[in-house]
């Protein structure tokens, strides 16, 4: 996520965006491990739901001004979240006044892809805050 000079927010990805009516190739493994889905940590097939779950992780650090599993490597991140299903943990605080964004967070990293959200619904939710 890029900002202007007006502080607006750019999302880019640096050249490996694909245009989902041209083609189904996915490049695996490609990204920062903190904020990968587990379908692409896994080299599994994946969607636009991989990047659901990458924003979920960046609307998480936005509320908790941390990194995602800090202090932990490459690796033992990826096998917490594909052996043991780890995901960033929403503060308790964030449940007492922001309850709709606290679950978005969670519904957007949800371990199973079909059980995230689209990227229209998070809109939709976002836009009722």
């Amino acid at each position: 996520m890029l900002l202007d000079d007006y502080y607006n927010v750019k999302i880019c990805d640096f050249g490996l965006a694909r245009l989902k009516e041209i083609t189904n190739d996915h490049t695996g493994n490609t990204g920062t491990v903190q904020w990968m889905a587990p379908e692409v940590l896994g080299s599994q097939r994946y969607n636009e739901k991989a990047d659901v779950y990458s924003f979920g992780v960046i609307m998480w650090e936005l509320l908790t001004r941390e990194c995602p599993f800090e202090g932990l490597g490459q690796v033992q991140v990826a096998m917490k979240v594909l052996n043991e299903r780890t995901s960033v943990a929403v503060p308790e605080w964030c449940g007492l006044g922001l309850p709709t964004l606290a679950g978005l967070v969670k519904a957007c990293t949800a371990h199973e892809p079909e059980r995230r959200p689209s990227f229209e619904m998070v809109l939709q939710q976002l836009e009722q805050l």
